[in-house]
């Protein structure tokens, strides 16, 4: 048996080693009896029991160690890096949709006045750009050296704060920086360091309190306002004028930023990092102001807009006229007899025409100058073909033919039909070579055929005047005859060439005549014989033989219409011509 205490704690006999170790341990506790050591242990025993009791008093524990000191957090941190690290790296989803509240605000925000800022600046050029002030603005950029843009910014630009510096005013390190999109920024910690700098000089140099000392200062076109807090200093860079008021709010941003940063500040040992959330308070200094616009147009935009507006009218009036007049050239163009278009193009500024073209349809040239066209402005090239359009079908024959002055010529179902007056031999020309003109099928004449003309009546005339006459019993001219031969002789060519040109035939009948003396039996061969004299004397100067008929009548047909003939002149030879058209029956 083992030894047992007592209520009094004395050891009892027959009690084992762990209940003696338990016995100890309630003395030391302080507790009733053994049963609630044993739930103690369990307790101290129990993960579950014991991160139960854990979870009720860990929160206060955490609060109390980060108020104490930064140990927990420091012990931490490595931890919570590598769990957010990973919860990243496997699903970033979770931390975007947490983040994306917060984020989105600030991103819309920034975008925004970035977008507000172009857009005002590209207001701010146009308007500029067709004004005389922009003309002058212009003349001033080309003058400095500087872009237009700048040039228009600085005159209508009043003021804009373009960098914010937050500084930690005991150790002079920058907390945080903004600038904004359109203006240059240099390295902000160098600002920061030197603006610390220049605070302490002016300090140092003059007799100021602690919270007094520079409020502000120029660099060029910049102007730098610093505000003071507690902790922290404020400092703005300003191009233009800003108004006073802006000064009083960078005082009360500052004391904003103390209120929700002031642990922060207070226990800063270089890390800017907490100071992250500042940034968006400092984007609300980064402020402009421009000077409002005239609302009433410039006269010169005016003047820019009618001048537009008049180049643009007479362009479009212009070009809707050309096009009619084109159309309507081409019309006409295509409806000339002869002429087929099959493209009309503009190649290298100027007009070509390509077709088919029949020599004798009109000059196409001809129709451009009726158009108002030049002829440098429209190439034409054609191909030649014969046309049978019906009006160049009889203006080809009339030309072919040879038409007579009087003489009309119509074309119907190919028969080329021609009416008026015409020489039988123009008549029989005509209706062998009509049929071989393109567009021709058969020749009709409808009109009367022509009387000889009034020069072959008068050669006629003149040849019937001509009397050869004969002595007595004798069959050969007197001597002062002999010359009218000659002039006989060339009379008769030319009225066979006259006639012939006419289309007709000249019939000449060389008449001898002898007078009452001697038997009729005499006479007549003695008459016959004169009249073969002359005949002869004709062949020798140039008539065909076969041209001459001669015919001996004696004395049977004295001198007729001649009141005192001439003596001898019943002994004589004559000379008869008769006209036969060229289709007649010429006798043999």
């Amino acid at each position: 048996m083992t030894d047992r205490s007592d209520a009094s704690g004395n050891a009892v006999a027959g009690a084992s080693s762990d209940d003696l170790q338990l016995e100890k341990l309630r003395q030391l506790l302080g507790v009733a009896d053994v049963d609630g050591v044993r739930q103690i242990l369990r307790r101290l025993d129990d993960p579950e029991i014991r991160a139960r009791d854990l979870s009720g008093v860990l929160a206060d524990a955490v609060m109390l160690s980060s108020r104490a000191d930064h140990r927990l957090g420091d012990a931490l941190e490595p931890s919570v890096q590598r769990a957010v690290h990973n919860a990243i790296h496997h699903d970033p989803a979770p931390f975007a949709d947490a983040l994306y509240p917060a984020l989105a605000p600030t991103i819309r925000r920034a975008i925004s006045e970035t977008l507000r800022g172009m857009v005002q600046s590209l207001n701010e050029l146009l308007e500029h750009s067709l004004s005389i002030q922009g003309l002058r603005w212009r003349l001033q950029a080309l003058r400095t050296r500087r872009s237009f843009a700048e040039v228009v910014l600085s005159n209508s630009l009043v003021y804009r704060v373009e960098q914010a510096f937050l500084i930690h005013r005991e150790t002079g390190l920058l907390l945080q920086h903004v600038v904004d999109p359109a203006a240059e920024a240099q390295d902000p910690d160098l600002v920061s360091s030197m603006l610390t700098a220049i605070q302490d000089f002016v300090h140092d140099s003059f007799v100021v309190g602690d919270d007094e000392g520079l409020q502000d200062f120029r660099v060029g076109d910049l102007t730098v306002w610093i505000a003071r807090g507690r902790d922290a200093v404020l400092a703005v860079a300003i191009r233009g004028t800003a108004p006073e008021t802006l000064r009083e709010d960078l005082r009360a941003l500052l004391r904003a930023i103390h209120l929700s940063h002031l642990e922060e500040l207070e226990s800063f040992d270089g890390d800017a990092v907490s100071f992250e959330s500042a940034r968006d308070d400092l984007r609300g200094c980064l402020v402009s102001n421009y000077r409002k616009p005239s609302t009433r147009p410039s006269p010169m935009l005016w003047l820019i807009l009618l001048v537009v507006l008049a180049a643009l009218g007479f362009w479009l009036v212009s070009s809707i006229r050309g096009h009619r007049r084109w159309d309507s050239f081409l019309g006409e163009l295509e409806a000339a007899p002869g002429i087929i278009v099959t493209s009309a193009e503009s190649v290298d500024g100027r007009r070509l025409v390509r077709g088919l073209r029949d020599p004798l349809s009109t000059e196409p040239v001809g129709l451009a100058r009726e158009s108002g066209y030049r002829d440098d402005e429209i190439d034409f090239r054609w191909e030649r073909f014969t046309s049978l359009d019906r009006v160049l079908v009889i203006e080809r024959a009339s030309l072919a033919l040879s038409r007579p002055p009087g003489v009309t010529m119509d074309l119907v179902d190919g028969v080329l039909t021609v009416d008026g007056t015409a020489s039988a031999g123009w008549i029989e020309r005509a209706r062998a070579r009509a049929v071989l003109i393109p567009g021709v099928d058969a020749f009709r004449f409808v009109g009367v055929r022509a009387d000889p003309s009034a020069e072959q009546l008068a050669l006629v005339d003149r040849i019937k005047g001509h009397i050869i006459r004969f002595a007595s019993f004798s069959d050969q001219p007197l001597a002062e005859d002999l010359a009218i031969l000659d002039t006989l002789a060339r009379d008769l060519v030319e009225l066979e060439r006259v006639g012939r040109a006419d289309g007709w035939l000249t019939v000449i009948t060389v008449v001898g005549h002898a007078d009452s003396t001697g038997t009729e039996e005499l006479n007549l061969e003695l008459s016959t014989r004169r009249a073969e004299t002359v005949r002869d004397a004709l062949v020798r100067l140039g008539l065909a033989e076969g041209d001459l008929r001669v015919m001996g009548v004696g004395s049977a047909q004295p001198p007729v219409g001649v009141e005192d003939p001439p003596p001898g002149s019943e002994r004589r030879v004559v000379v008869e011509v008769e006209l036969v058209a060229a289709s007649e029956d010429d006798g043999g």
